[in-house]
């Protein structure tokens, strides 16, 4: 939107990404000062750069690195100790991954967590012992 007016781009500010857009029937044709069309697209946008935003943190990219990374991996799975959903992480050909202990590599819900390196070797092998031990 190039020539938003001031009451629009508050109404954008407002937005929030995670807003559902189910709730709109098929006779809406604008929300609040937008168009529908144009509140989808914000809502759209908005997603996908929390989502970014979210995803990038899980992956070592924070100004912590990895370590701290880790840290917050291990503290996120003693709490959860009782869970069948647990992870461990496993070495792949280029990188690390967490991944369910049963299944291994062929887990299909398995998440790519840093590129495969002496750090995070050593890494990988604290966060499995400090798990198992929990």
């Amino acid at each position: 939107m190039k020539n938003a007016t001031a009451k629009q781009i508050e109404q954008i500010k407002n937005i929030k990404p995670f807003l559902a857009p189910r709730y709109f029937h098929g006779n809406t044709k604008k929300v609040g000062y937008l168009t529908l069309a144009e509140y989808m697209d914000i809502l759209t946008k908005k997603h996908c750069r929390e989502r970014e935003r979210v995803l990038n943190q899980w992956n070592g990219s924070d100004i912590f690195g990895p370590a701290h990374v880790v840290a917050r991996m291990v503290r996120y799975s003693t709490h959860r100790e009782q869970s069948t959903h647990n992870k461990v992480m496993i070495e792949g050909n280029t990188g690390i991954y967490l991944a369910s202990p049963v299944f291994l590599h062929k887990d299909y819900n398995k998440t790519r967590i840093f590129d495969k390196n002496e750090k995070t070797l050593r890494l990988m092998n604290i966060f499995n012992s400090l798990t198992n031990k929990a």
